[in-house]
Order: structure tokens, then sequence, then C-alpha cells
């Protein structure tokens, strides 16, 4: 792999992703050439995919169906990192004085999302043509396709062990401060938007720490 070029977000998640991968497969990341793709028209993965396919990229990182589409322009799926590790990624972002001057615009929000992924869960082919009416790249057996990969992946991932995993892997990559999961997380409306929404199947005591509350105080 040394000296092979890489297409990934080099300060991104695609990069954190590549980076764990090839440390998982005894190849150092310096040995790789990276080759920054992001924000270039007409979206980042397609991008990726142009070079790949002109022979000026020698693998690129990218999700499904995108890693779909390089199969079929010759290339070979080696992993995903989804088969090394549990790494809590697409979620909602906010500041600490919205959480506390708008709760329930959060929990809201939180709420909100839920229930979309569940109904994009349970709704195949609805889901599947809102695929299609926003991704013009794509066809209707790859979107089909990604949706068998994903569907059963999304949802909250209930697990401090894998928080605490995310945690450590920004903060060392972005050098940011080291901080417990507590200061860059906060599962009270998962929790609660879960509980009301009946979807809460399982919950990791831990994490209850972290939302600054015992388990006597936590139903």
């Amino acid at each position: 792999m040394k000296g092979k070029r890489l297409g990934a977000d080099r300060k991104g998640g695609s990069s954190i992703d590549a980076t764990i991968a090839l440390r998982h497969f005894g190849v150092d990341p310096d040995d790789v050439t990276w080759v920054d793709s992001r924000g270039k028209p007409p979206d980042t993965e397609r991008y990726r995919l142009q070079l790949f396919e002109k022979g000026d990229l020698d693998a690129v990182c990218c999700d499904p169906p995108h890693w779909n589409i390089a199969v079929r322009m010759g290339g070979h799926r080696l992993t995903s990192a989804r088969d090394l590790y549990v790494l809590p990624e697409a979620g909602l972002s906010t500041t600490p004085v919205v959480i506390r001057e708008k709760p329930e615009l959060v929990k809201a929000m939180v709420r909100a999302t839920l229930r979309g992924g569940e109904f994009a869960r349970q709704n195949r082919q609805e889901t599947i043509d809102c695929i299609l009416r926003h991704q013009i790249h794509i066809s209707r057996d790859l979107a089909e396709l990604a949706w068998e990969e994903d569907h059963e992946d999304w949802g909250p991932v209930l697990d401090m062990s894998a928080y605490q995993r995310k945690t450590d892997i920004y903060t060392r990559e972005w050098n940011l401060p080291i901080e417990p999961v507590s200061t860059y997380y906060n599962f009270s409306f998962l929790k609660e938007a879960l509980d009301e929404l009946k979807l809460l199947r399982g919950w990791d005591p831990a994490m209850n720490a972290a939302m600054g509350q015992s388990p006597a105080t936590v139903a």
C-alpha cells in the first residue's frame, strides 16, 4: 500500500475511518498519499469516483451506494469500518446555549430524526423513491442496494464504549481537548425521545453518568 493514492477527507470522518482501517491491517497511514476531495462538484464522493475511474486514485473511501459504484468500475471492496468497530458517526449537534435555552426544540429535533429513521427502516419503497429524488447520480438498483445494506444499521448507538471510542478518535485526530464523553454528548434528549416513541429497547447504564444522573433517578 506504500505510496498508493487514497481519496478521502484528510480531516474528516472518512479520513478517520480509513486511518483506523489502515492501521488495523498493518499499514502506516503516513505511507499513503492522501488526496483531499472535499467540496468538489457535483459532490464529494462522486468526485472521488471520477478520479478513481480515471486512474488518478488507487483507492477511495466512501459510503454505499458509492462503494458499490466503485466495484462496478472494476474495484474491489476491501473492508468497511463497521466490520472493524462500532462508531456513532451521524447525529445532531448544537451549542450548550441552545440546549440550555431551548430544550424542547432540541428534543423535538431528536424525536423527528428518530421518527424519520424508523420510517425509512420500515418503508422501503418510499425511502428509495426519496433517495432517487435527491441523489441524481445513482440508479434505482443502486438505491435499493444502499437501503438493503444500511437500513438495519441506522439508529441510535446505545453503547457507552462506542461513544468513548469516537471521543478518543476525534480528540486525537483533530487535536481537540481531552474531555469526558459527557462534554461532547448529551444523552438525556435521546433517552426521553426514545421512551416517548417506544423505541427504547436497551440502555447502557454507563450512559447515566454522562447524563449527570444516577441509576436510581433514571427510569
